[in-house]
């Protein structure tokens, strides 16, 4: 059996310095290789869809957070789960707060 773990693979040290330490900048001015980080898949089996996803997404957060500021509530124990979309196992409690 073969399985594709995106959760395994984002914690690898061999593709990724200090891998369990949220760093959203690693991915800015490097060219990395499309199977790293393989959300849309990759290859020839790449989504048709990932430039309309990405610029959506893009063009959507970025409506919300200028209108909305969002905090985390303090004192809890993130901690993602094993699964294929890698949800948080708790949940993520956010304060969201109209910005001025």
């Amino acid at each position: 059996m073969v399985a594709y773990l995106p959760y395994a693979m984002g914690r690898l040290d061999s593709l990724w310095p200090n891998p369990t330490h949220f760093d959203p900048t690693r991915f800015l001015g490097v060219k990395h290789s499309s199977f790293k980080f393989i959300a849309f898949n990759a290859g020839l089996r790449i989504c048709l869809g990932q430039h309309l996803a990405m610029t959506e997404a893009s063009f959507v957060l970025a409506i919300l957070f200028r209108r909305y500021k969002v905090t985390p509530v303090p004192g809890q124990d993130v901690q993602p789960t094993e699964s294929l979309t890698l949800p948080m196992e708790r949940g993520l409690m956010a304060r969201i707060t109209l910005r001025d």
